[in-house]
């Protein structure tokens, strides 16, 4: 009797676990269709949960190395990491599928990268400054590094004219990038 409770407890602990993870935990078998799925999952995949189960997941399974799928985050779009590996799901083969939201994180990795393309602009733009003989040097060097980092092939250089600060002058400084 003590033994039955002892499973059932352990049962209920580990649903729980299931129920509450974060991360979409699905079971697909051999030929494609969900057959368990947490309740994170059909969330995260943008599915009524009905639908999900005895259904087709919606996108290919492979195992081995993590994937990116896109999914819905409410109204915004998203991103997820999934891992699939090989399990036993009902006495046969089937894939365990984990979905992980990453949206946040991507968007975090990239920032960090404009911010570090940035600030290596920056760096370059000021020792090619510091180190330019003339100011015409000095804004060519600086206007074919903003060029090339924004992906502009042609830009042209014009300064304020003498006392006024709203009028502006060309000048024969320009950038042209070559085929």
């Amino acid at each position: 009797k003590q033994a039955e409770a002892s499973l059932e407890e352990a049962r209920a602990n580990f649903r729980s676990l299931v129920d509450k993870n974060p991360a979409g935990i699905i079971v697909v078998d051999v030929e494609g269709i969900v057959r368990f799925a947490n309740p994170a999952a059909p969330s995260l995949l943008n599915r009524n949960p009905d639908d999900l189960i005895g259904g087709l997941l919606g996108f290919p399974l492979a195992t081995g190395q993590p994937a990116e799928v896109d999914i819905v985050r409410g109204a915004e779009p998203g991103l997820a990491e999934v891992h699939v590996d090989s399990t036993e799901w009902e006495n046969a083969s089937a894939h365990l599928v984990t979905l992980r939201d990453i949206t946040e994180r991507k968007q975090a990795e990239e920032t960090l990268a404009r911010e570090a393309a940035a600030t290596r602009l920056l760096q370059g733009v000021i020792l090619a400054v510091n180190e330019a003989p003339t100011v015409e040097t000095a804004l060519q060097a600086v206007l074919d590094m903003v060029c090339e980092s924004i992906g502009w092939p042609v830009g042209h250089v014009y300064l304020t004219t003498r006392g006024s600060e709203q009028e502006l002058a060309p000048v024969s400084v320009w950038h042209l990038r070559q085929p």
